[in-house]
């Protein structure tokens, strides 16, 4: 994530390179030249998902593109999925990335996450929370302050970790969710 990280800040800041699909072109080539592997019977699973977006603000057009993390979009009360493609990243150089087309309009919110929510274990069953529930949350604390939906998430997250059997809060993930309102 570090060396990812550092790539897309070249990719943005040196060669000046903002469209989302290309962004994730140019970051699946760096990774696979970072990390070439000699013997061609093995492949390089990175475990970088990525949700990539610009967003115009004079004309609120969203662009998204993204790798196996998906991006919400909440309007009214109704959850959009703008589904990320299934591709791991260094694996097929020049690989092409699709990017969605979306009109923003004032008080839609915009969701980008990491699968660590989802992922995260607990329950009395220790199961993994899961993408319905997760968007299901999303929904429920969408028409809340920012501020209240981000206590929201917290809340339901420590709560969901605490009732392992054990009484253990074990996070096994990093849990990054980034709302944008428009406004």
């Amino acid at each position: 994530s570090l060396a990812g990280n550092n790539m897309i800040e070249h990719i943005i800041k040196v060669d000046k390179v903002y469209d989302p699909s290309l962004v994730l072109k140019s970051l699946n080539n760096a990774i696979a030249r970072q990390f070439k592997i000699e013997d061609d019977r093995i492949t390089l699973k990175s475990g970088m998902d990525i949700g990539f977006c610009m967003i115009d603000l004079d004309t609120l057009e969203l662009r998204f593109s993204g790798t196996h993390n998906s991006l919400y979009l909440l309007r009214s009360g109704s959850l959009i999925e703008l589904k990320a493609q299934r591709i791991a990243l260094g694996n097929s150089p020049d690989q092409e990335f699709e990017v969605q087309h979306y009109a923003l309009e004032r008080n839609d919110i915009v969701y980008l996450f990491t699968d660590g929510y989802a992922d995260q274990k607990g329950g009395v069953q220790r199961k993994k929370y899961f993408y319905p529930p997760f968007k299901e949350l999303i929904t429920r604390l969408g028409g809340f302050p920012m501020e209240e939906q981000k206590a929201g998430l917290e809340v339901e997250l420590n709560a969901w970790m605490k009732m392992d059997q054990a009484g253990k809060e074990l996070q096994i993930d990093d849990v990054t969710i980034l709302g944008l309102k428009i406004s």
